[in-house]
């Protein structure tokens, strides 16, 4: 599959750099990944070749598989997108 031709900004192509990364250094197949977190294998290589834009919760399983304890852990959040998704998730509860 080729990459999406759309240039996403840089935190998606990062966060698809650390889920590939962190999954061939542990030797697992996207199968494997797929078993752990939940999150199908066409999902996850869509994932690792910047196609579509990762939901929060498929990051937190993605981080939770590979042992971390969310999806910041797993991939760091500047401050200021930290801001936007709290302001998000304060409006969405109202």
């Amino acid at each position: 599959m080729a990459k999406n031709p759309y240039h996403y900004p840089t935190p998606v192509r990062k966060l698809s750099n650390r889920i590939r990364t962190e999954r061939k250094a542990r030797g697992w197949t996207r199968a494997e990944l797929a078993r752990r977190s939940g999150v199908g294998i066409t999902r996850l290589k869509e994932l690792e070749n910047e196609v579509g834009r990762p939901r929060i919760d498929t990051g937190h399983r993605i981080a939770a598989a590979f042992g971390f304890e969310g999806v910041d852990s797993l991939f760091p959040m500047p401050a200021a997108l930290r801001r936007i998704a709290a302001a998000n998730a304060n409006t969405e509860e109202k």
